[in-house]
């Protein structure tokens, strides 16, 4: 397969938080959102805080007829408040169904994300260096949605398995609106057809030439070959 490369900046995140004295009703129930890109798992005066992060992706650019072969998510660390280290993961929560969050709906998303059986390890909290771009092992190819939003969600691997907090375990990611343009999660995605090469500029336009490519929430912008 000949290589193309898309790259997809976050359109949109949110987080969704539980809050309350008890730690099974925090993880449980949604108590409210934001568009922050918070993932923690802690405890502040007696009260639990669990926080996911959900962040989409238009992939629509990539032809209908390519095969993904590789797909990667980058993301950079702002902000690192953890005394206890965790898994930071990347889970394929398809959240269409609750796009745009809102408090009618932030229960099923926030639900969605703890159920996630697929997910994948960004990087452990351990050792992390703030503002550095790091890019995550390869995801499912076959998960990248080619004619529309691919959609994820992040949480803290202490409150997948329900560790009850007794510190903070929290960390925040740069997130789609960051004024930091490289700060902002970054999604990689390869593709190809058959064995011949096909690269796409942004009118459409064929050539033998690779073409590297992001997307914002208003568009498609041209990087160049």
């Amino acid at each position: 397969m000949t290589i193309t490369n898309i790259e997809a900046t976050a359109q949109t995140n949110y987080r969704i938080w539980g809050q309350n004295a008890t730690y099974a009703t925090a993880r449980s129930t949604a108590a409210n959102l934001d568009n922050q890109s918070y993932v923690a798992n802690n405890v502040v005066a007696a009260v639990y805080y669990t926080m996911r992060g959900y962040i989409n992706f238009n992939t629509a650019l990539i032809p209908d007829g390519d095969v993904v072969s590789d797909v990667k998510l980058q993301m950079v660390l702002t902000s690192d408040s953890s005394t206890t280290d965790f898994d930071v993961e990347i889970c394929e929560q398809n959240w269409a169904a609750q796009d745009p969050l809102a408090a009618g709906n932030m229960e099923a998303a926030y639900d969605g994300c703890l159920a996630a059986s697929t997910y994948y390890v960004w990087r452990n909290t351990a050792g992390i260096s703030i503002n550095t771009q790091y890019t995550s092992p390869s995801l499912t190819p076959g998960y990248v949605n080619k004619t529309g939003i691919t959609y994820y969600s992040l949480r803290n691997s202490l409150d997948r398995i329900g560790t009850t907090p007794t510190d903070a375990s929290t960390i925040i990611v740069g997130n789609a609106g960051n004024a930091t343009a490289a700060y902002r999660p970054l999604l990689i995605v390869t593709h190809g057809l058959g064995t011949q090469a096909v690269y796409r500029n942004q009118r459409g336009i064929e050539s033998a030439r690779p073409t590297r490519f992001f997307y914002c929430w208003n568009g498609l912008y041209y990087l160049g070959v």
